[in-house]
Formats: C-alpha cells, sequence, structure tokens
C-alpha cells in the first residue's frame, strides 16, 4: 500500500495543518488535468493550465473517452481529464478537491506523458516497510472565530501496541511476526491532539485499508486513570472510508485489524478556544 511523505515546511511540522478555501468555492470549475497513479491505489492530478498537483474525492460520474461510464481503477496513466466541481479545495501537498461532481477523459495520452512529473512523484512515495503496522490520519473541519467559515485540519494519530506480520522473503514465503506492547491508552505520556470547536465528524485515513475499526473513549479528565469506563463510539463506513463523530474533551481509542495482524491507536480532542 502506499505512504505518503509530508515534505518537512513549516507548514506541516505540527500535529495537525490548517488549510483554507478556494474563493471559486460552490461555483461550477473545471480543469484540465493528467492523471498520474503510482504505487499501490496512490494518484495524483496534475493542473495542465496551472501546473499545480492535487487529488480528488473520486465522484460517481467518471467517463471514458468515448462517453462510457468507468470506474477510478480504469484511468490510465497519461489521461487528460476533465474534472468538473466547486472549486473548493484543501490547501494541502497535494492539494485535495472534495467536491468533484464528475470527471471525463478527455485525451488518451500516454504512460510515458506522466514520465515528466517523476520529481512529485519521488516527493510523495516511498516503498512501504512491511515490518510496519499502518498509519493513522484523520482529517476534519472546525470553525474558527477569526474565519467565516470552517477550515480544515489533518492529525497524525499517535499509534500504540500491536501485533504485524511480514512477509520477510518473497521467494520462500517466510513470514516473520512481532508483538509491541504497552500500557493503557489512558496511561500514555504523549497523544496527539485534535481541536474542535464542536462536534465534528471526523474521516479515518489509514495507510492500509483495515477489515475492522472499533472505537471507545474517556472523559479527558481521566487520564491516568486505566480503570475508568470507557464509551463505545459508533463507527460509519462509506464504500472504503470511515467516519466517527469527534466531540470535545476526550480521549479516543482506536483498534484496527487486518489479515496481518492488528494495532491501537489514541487521539485526544481539546476544546478550541
Amino acid at each position: 500500500m502506499k505512504r505518503l511523505l509530508i515534505p518537512s515546511l513549516a507548514l506541516f511540522m505540527a500535529v495537525g495543518f490548517l488549510v483554507g478555501w478556494n474563493c471559486s468555492a460552490h461555483e461550477e470549475y473545471t480543469c484540465r488535468a493528467m492523471y498520474v497513479p503510482f504505487g499501490e491505489g496512490s494518484y495524483v492530478m496534475v493542473d495542465q493550465e496551472q501546473n499545480h498537483v492535487f487529488t480528488v474525492t473520486m465522484p460517481k460520474k467518471i467517463y471514458g473517452l468515448s462517453g462510457e461510464k468507468i470506474t477510478p481503477d480504469q484511468l490510465q496513466k497519461g489521461n487528460i481529464l476533465a474534472i468538473t466541481g466547486d472549486g473548493e479545495r484543501l490547501l494541502t501537498f497535494p492539494e485535495q478537491y472534495p467536491g468533484v461532481t464528475k470527471i471525463r477523459v478527455v485525451e488518451e495520452g500516454a504512460p510515458q506523458d506522466a514520465d515528466q512529473y517523476q520529481h512529485i512523484v519521488d516527493r510523495l512515495y516511498s516503498e512501504p516497510d512491511p515490518s510496519e503496522p499502518p498509519s493513522l490520519r484523520i482529517t476534519y473541519t472546525t470553525k474558527l472565530d477569526v474565519y467565516p467559515t470552517k477550515l480544515a485540519y489533518c492529525v497524525f494519530v499517535t499509534r500504540g501496541g500491536y501485533q504485524w506480520s511480514w512477509i520477510s522473503d518473497e521467494a520462500t514465503g517466510e513470514k516473520q511476526s512481532d508483538i509491541a506492547c504497552g500500557p493503557h491508552i489512558l496511561e500514555w505520556d504523549q497523544i496527539n491532539e485534535a481541536d474542535l470547536a464542536e462536534t465534528e465528524q471526523m474521516k479515518l485515513l489509514f495507510s492500509k485499508q483495515p477489515d475492522s475499526v472499533q472505537v471507545e473513549r474517556w472523559p479527558e479528565n481521566q487520564k491516568g486513570n486505566p480503570s475508568a469506563e470507557s464509551e463505545r463510539v459508533e463507527v460509519r463506513q462509506k464504500d472504503d472510508s470511515w467516519f466517527i463523530d469527534g466531540e470535545p474533551g476526550y480521549i479516543y481509542g482506536i483498534y484496527s485489524t487486518w489479515a496481518d495482524g492488528n494495532a491501537e491507536y489514541a487521539l485526544v480532542t481539546k476544546l478550541k478556544k
């Protein structure tokens, strides 16, 4: 699966990073972009006029060169796409366009056409270490008093104990396993934080799609008290995405399983002042 590398710019050095909105939001907007896939299931689009790099939330309406309906995995390296949406963007790297409504292949292109963007791929991707359990990020939007609209954040979630196995020798299929045990989540010294002004939907982004996800939470004031009773949190799955509702003032424990093992993660939700 993919591993995204975040550039070491000041904007990304905090646990979460702030993003903004395009002034053209909520107006229909179409751009021409080249489809550049890499790794396993990863890709970027490169705008052919402004040359900026972005990803999209894939819409249901995706059409091939002849107008036939296709799926995202049928897009080909080098395809030139007409991408239509509301123009709203998250100023991450790459930028993210969540409001895309339609994609249409307008030129077939060729795989070698995308080679000019290899330097971009090199910044974003490296082969994952199979001995490492998947990482987890959470994205969400929340209000700030100084802005008239919500702002979007992305937070890397702290990983704790895990049990993981991987193939150590491709030729023989030999596998190795690793177990990392640790204290109860409420006894962890460091847990990454997310600032919320109110209850917000949070999207769980795993670097490898899990088979199952369970979430529980404790009031933040129970930190250091491993005997405190937890509360189960509803987890919603839509397509390949997982969602929870995050409320300020809690410690969230996230437990995920894969065919190769399991891992636990934790996040503190702070009330944004």
